[in-house]
């Protein structure tokens, strides 16, 4: 969809956004729901989509729990995240949660490989008083359900636009890709060769699909959004967003 300026947002509104790294947190602000920032967070499940996001809020300086069953992998999760606390026990026991202190969180995330177990766990945690829980599924039919119960957010990391869970090679020059909008729109960085006939044009003149949208492209670690103006660099990441139907025209434009 193109920008529009007169679009008004409602409540439960989807928004996907171009945005360059350093200004997550600023743009963080805009949808906070609370004065207060998260800064407890537990995690249920110790896979990698567990390590990735104890990680990443570790190194921002929030205080993390992971809360992994398996003591072999507990002690695997010890030596790779040496500053968060890990604990073995179940994301199902009520009494458990509670003996770990789960009312004071501010958010649960519940990122195990079983996708059964992180909804009971999430909704258990909210129940328990976190605002805020997140779930990872890997089946798309259970987004509504988790939603219709009261989870916040229901994540699938096969398909969000999540770089760090998700690299592979895809369509011809794609480095990357991800499913958004119910799998209506796909979201592909494609890495510019020599040869590709869009090379020293800009945006508008490269012949890119009217229904496909640049939204950005990356130069020299340089970000640019919107790139509408900018010359399209052999080397260049350009990051498009399309219906699944104009992959195909789109590939042959970088090759």
């Amino acid at each position: 969809m193109p920008q529009d300026s007169n679009l008004i947002l409602n409540e439960g509104d989807s928004l996907h956004i171009a945005v360059s790294a350093e200004n997550m947190d600023e743009l963080g602000k805009i949808f906070i729901q609370s004065k207060h920032p998260a800064r407890k967070v537990v995690i249920f499940g110790g896979s990698r989509v567990g390590v990735l996001t104890a990680s990443g809020l570790q190194k921002r300086g929030i205080k993390v729990k992971v809360i992994e069953p398996n003591p072999v992998r507990c002690q695997e999760l010890a030596t790779q995240l040496e500053k968060v606390d890990i604990l073995q026990g179940e994301g199902t026991d009520r009494a458990y949660l509670l003996e770990q202190g789960i009312s004071s969180a501010d958010a649960f995330v519940a990122a195990s490989d079983n996708e059964e177990i992180n909804i009971l766990s999430a909704l258990l945690a909210k129940t328990l008083g976190v605002h805020r829980v997140m779930v990872v599924i890997n089946k798309p039919g259970y987004i509504r359900l988790a939603k219709a119960i009261g989870i916040d957010v229901a994540a699938i990391p096969t398909i969000l636009a999540a770089n760090k869970i998700i690299h592979f090679a895809l369509h011809g020059g794609a480095i990357s890709a991800s499913l958004i909008v119910g799998q209506q729109l796909e979201a592909i960085e494609f890495v510019t060769s020599e040869q590709a006939v869009i090379v020293n044009k800009n945006v508008a003149d490269a012949g890119f699909p009217k229904e496909a949208k640049v939204v950005a492209i990356v130069h020299n670690e340089t970000v640019f959004i919107p790139p509408e103006d900018k010359i399209i660099k052999a080397g260049d990441h350009v990051v498009i967003v399309t219906p699944p139907e104009s992959v195909q025209a789109i590939e042959k434009l970088f090759k």
